[in-house]
């Protein structure tokens, strides 16, 4: 390129398969280069690149959720579910968290969120949900200008004879048998989502055709919230997305879609 003196080496990892249901990356990563070359003689051809085949190259922070305690502006926003408080106990008996985070994430699909696949886009499975919930994978809205997780956690079920105490020991031992998941529930006081905006996505980077990215990340925060905390909705949705769980649906409401399934005559 004739701008540098000395050899200019980045590492570009990047996704091996295009999915339409999941973002796609480009992790740059360098250490002997020029910030500014980088930049501008291979980011920026890229973007042009991009353009030409109709998709659109923009910047994100590697671990978003991961700000919260490192900036006050870029703090991560809790969004409470009202989930449980929709559901009846014969419901949540009938449910597993895998369940759960399915619906969570069709929730988030609804507002144009995608999958982001290098924070796992394989379903977890509830052992997982049991150890962190901050593995979830993160979900990327299509213009990036937000990011949500689900937030989905699993405590011991009630008992009359031990109660709810446990440690980590027991925990671990529990889990390691076959039929140690069936002591566990969800904590449905907790559920919800984790939600940030793009604060790389500045005017600087961002395309003509993308609105500002405060005011849009803003207006998905106050529809998800309003979605999240109206029991009226979010019973409306849960009905409309039951199929997800096929036969591990509770008894009356595999009636009650059969029903709304079959034709009027």
């Amino acid at each position: 390129h004739g701008r540098s003196d000395r050899p200019e080496w980045c590492v570009v990892q990047y996704n091996g398969v295009y999915r339409p249901d999941c973002v796609f990356h480009f992790q740059v990563q360098w250490m002997v280069a020029t910030a500014c070359l980088i930049k501008d003689n291979m980011i920026q051809s890229w973007i042009r690149k991009a353009a030409s085949c109709g998709f659109t190259l923009l910047p994100a922070p590697l671990n978003p959720m991961g700000m919260s305690s490192q900036h006050p502006f870029r703090s991560v926003q809790f969004i409470p579910l009202c989930l449980g408080s929709v559901l009846t106990d014969e419901d949540k008996a009938g449910l597993s968290a895998m369940d759960v985070f399915a619906f969570q994430k069709k929730i988030l699909e609804r507002y144009m969120f995608l999958a982001d696949v290098t924070s796992g886009v394989s379903m977890p499975s509830d052992t997982d949900l049991l150890r962190s919930s901050a593995d979830l994978p993160t979900m990327v809205h299509v213009s990036a200008v937000a990011f949500a997780q689900p937030v989905l956690e699993l405590c011991r079920r009630s008992s009359p004879h031990t109660g709810t105490s446990s440690n980590f020991e027991e925990e671990e031992e529990e889990l390691s048998s076959p039929s140690g998941m069936e002591n566990m529930a969800v904590n449905w006081s907790t559920l919800g989502f984790s939600f940030c905006h793009n604060f790389m996505l500045t005017r600087k980077w961002r395309p003509s055709s993308l609105p500002d990215t405060g005011t849009a990340a803003q207006s998905l925060f106050s529809q998800l919230t309003q979605l999240c905390s109206n029991p009226d909705l979010v019973r409306t949705y849960w009905e409309a997305v039951t199929s997800l769980f096929d036969d591990k649906l509770p008894a009356h409401m595999e009636g009650s879609a059969s029903q709304e399934s079959s034709p009027s005559k």
